[in-house]
């Protein structure tokens, strides 16, 4: 019996051994693995950021000479063709051979080209309404900032790249400068330029929803780098891939990698055991910190903190689900009366036993929620108006019998609303307030419906930015104000021109999800530790809007709903009460 406990011992012995050889040769092949893509990673950047900065300097050194046309148009009133044409050829220099022309645009419509040989037929077409042009020439007049755009059909013929430059008189907007490359000799110029740097190039225009801008689409299917540009021009999405890279990789570290494997992966072991038993230590810890942090300590259900993080996920499912959503809020009637004779102890033994028996009443798939004080809230998911009736008078009457010593009984009060289509939640919760407080105008002890057919309306009226709203961040107050505007333009607009509202409320989108897109990594860059909550929370607002902008033919019926949504809950509910959030670690 001792021999074949040896010889299990010894069997035992000799197997953790061969999983710990097995163990240090995997990390070591891992090791080479990822010394190699190290290498060839640094030498592919390499070679992209050769690629970049001539691309850079390209766009720039144009640039520069459209800054300085510009400057030249917004200094002089009037203009004559000959003196342009000298101005011209002291800017450039011969510095551009790719330069197709040189035009200005008086508002959106070109009024000058330089040279006018071939580009007389453009002069006084209005550009803002040429397909494919029109988007980046109000884009320019609307955010006063220059555009990259390319490849276009040109108005007099052929492709081209175009940079627009937006100049003021007086502070105000009075046109656009433009600069037209020579398409074919654009791209001959990244040809080289790629070639050099020995890489293959795809770019894609995001503000264009991505549209490809150079390079072939088929790229994407080679396993590609892929780098997101911010410019001053717009968003662009790089895909690059190195033509050859060489392994220089010195494989004679394996030899001590294996010398010192045994004793690394030793200690490794310990410090991983001691890792993991404060890891799950603190797991646990975070779990009931998180427990605690959604859940009202009193009653032991659900608080108005985790109601506000995921009811608009509810909204989502009930939308996507296509099925019914009601909610009933009650509370208790007199119950300053319970706490001014009967002390708060007593108080607190009626708001338990309250929570307790609705607990019992409701659905596994409801939710309830100490919304405040004596009040509580029941989300009745997939429940219909007359669901969420039977269940809110089975607990009126539960409520009403049940005695409590010294103080007898208590009664309650309800309102009761059904989710109508396309209805926010800030609209739904109103109605069910309303309902609320009629119940308790009523005579209280009984429930009340909401049977408004339609959202809850309210003037509308524009946001002022106040000083409050700033963060640390220049660039986040920038796209936070800019999406005010953008929200308060939409508002004025709305009455004059719908179909113009609908292009605007297009862009108000796109504008959102690139700022959320910056926020996130702004607050990656800060460690915020709140951060995947808080994209949990942009998700849900872009299926929302989204949603919104698939179904707005009926928005444009009942504009309030909408308008509330952005401004209550977009902009001042999450811009400046979620965000606030973050201020202090940024």
């Amino acid at each position: 019996m001792k021999n074949k406990m040896l010889k299990f011992q010894a069997l035992g012995l000799a197997g953790f051994f061969l999983i710990i050889l097995s163990v240090m040769l995997i990390w070591v092949s891992s090791l080479l693995f990822n010394q190699v893509e190290s290498q060839r990673t640094i030498d592919s950047y390499n070679r992209y950021m050769n690629f970049n900065n001539h691309l850079e300097n390209f766009i720039l050194t144009h640039n520069d000479i459209l800054l300085g046309f510009s400057a030249y148009i917004e200094t002089f009133d009037n203009f004559q063709d000959e003196e342009i044409y000298i101005f011209l050829a002291n800017l450039m220099h011969d510095r551009s051979p790719y330069i197709r022309n040189i035009g200005i645009l008086k508002d959106t419509t070109l009024i000058w080209n330089y040279p006018r040989e071939k580009n007389a037929a453009a002069i006084g077409v209005d550009l803002s309404q040429i397909e494919g042009q029109s988007r980046k020439v109000l884009q320019v007049k609307r955010e006063l900032r220059p555009v990259f755009q390319g490849p276009v059909n040109l108005v007099q013929g052929g492709i081209g790249y175009i940079i627009r430059l937006p100049f003021l008189k007086d502070g105000l907007y009075w046109g656009q400068a433009s600069i037209v490359l020579d398409g074919i000799k654009f791209n001959e110029y990244i040809d080289q330029i790629s070639k050099d740097a020995e890489i293959k190039v795809l770019i894609l225009d995001k503000s264009e929803k991505s549209q490809i801008m150079y390079g072939n689409p088929e790229i994407i299917d080679m396993d590609p780098e892929k780098i997101i540009k911010k410019t001053d021009f717009g968003d662009w999405e790089i895909y690059y891939i190195p033509d050859e890279l060489t392994n220089n990789f010195n494989y004679s570290i394996i030899y001590l990698v294996i010398l010192l494997g045994i004793m690394v992966i030793l200690s490794a072991t310990i410090s991983l055991y001691r890792i993991s038993v404060k890891h799950m230590q603190l797991r646990n810890k975070n779990r009931t910190l998180n427990e605690t942090a959604v859940t009202d300590r009193l009653t032991g259900v659900f608080n108005r903190e985790m109601l506000e993080r995921n009811i608009h996920s509810e909204i989502d499912r009930a939308d996507r689900l296509e099925y019914d959503l009601s909610i009933i809020l009650f509370d208790l009637d007199h119950f300053k009366h319970v706490n001014d004779n009967f002390g708060h102890e007593a108080g607190d033994r009626v708001l338990i036993g309250t929570a307790a028996k609705a607990k019992e009443i409701i659905r596994k798939s409801d939710l309830l929620v100490r919304w405040g004080g004596e009040e509580f809230l029941i989300i009745v998911s997939g429940g219909s108006l007359n669901i969420a009736v039977g269940i809110a008078e089975k607990l009126r009457t539960a409520i009403s019998k049940i005695e409590y010593n010294d103080i007898g009984h208590v009664t309650i009060s309800l309102g009761i609303a059904q989710r109508l289509e396309y209805e926010f939640w800030g609209s739904l919760f109103k109605r069910v307030d309303n309902a609320l407080y009629k119940a308790k105008n009523d005579g209280r002890n009984r429930l009340s419906i909401s049977m408004d057919s339609e959202p809850m309306k309210r003037e509308l009226k524009t946001l002022d930015w106040k000083s409050e709203w700033f963060c640390s961040n220049n660039t986040i107050n920038q796209q936070h104000k800019q999406l005010m505007v953008d929200a308060n333009a939409m508002i004025d607009l709305f009455d004059v021109n719908p179909e113009k509202f609908h292009l605007l409320y297009i862009d108000f989108i796109e504008s959102l999800t690139r700022h959320f897109r910056y926020e996130e990594g702004i607050l990656l860059k800060a460690g915020y530790p709140f951060l995947d909550d808080h994209k949990e929370i942009h998700t849900h607002i872009l299926n929302s809007i989204n949603r919104t902008e698939a179904n707005i033919d009926h928005y444009i019926k009942t504009p309030e709903a909408l308008f509330d949504y952005i401004l209550e809950e977009i902009l001042v509910g999450h811009f400046f009460i979620e965000d606030f959030k973050f201020f202090n670690y940024l």
